[in-house]
């Protein structure tokens, strides 16, 4: 699949996309990219934004931040990613993976 030009893939191209893509654009879009690669577990775009604030808040980037740039309202919804990140640090540090 080629996404280097918009409407390649018989869409928008979201880097050219003025207004914000909507959830079954993305998740067409990432359906479509798997089955071309051949990847048969079903994959949400939500594990997406699961990881990428697990990753920021592994970086140490202060939660405040990560709150505003998921847009949350409160804190409590950010806080859930803290505790997936804690079990995270918890078993590396159990398993050794953390070392060098």
């Amino acid at each position: 699949m080629d996404f280097s030009s918009p409407g390649s893939h018989g869409g928008k191209d979201a880097r050219f996309a003025k207004d914000h893509v909507s959830d079954s654009g993305v998740q067409g879009v990432l359906q479509r990219t798997l089955k071309h690669l051949g990847f048969k577990k079903h994959v949400h775009p939500h594990v997406f934004r699961h990881a990428y604030a697990t990753h920021l808040l592994e970086a140490n980037i202060p939660i405040r931040h990560v709150q505003k740039i998921l847009g949350h309202k409160t804190l409590k919804s950010t806080m859930i990613y803290l505790h997936v990140t804690t079990q995270a640090q918890i078993f590396r540090a159990k398993s050794g993976m953390g070392r060098r």
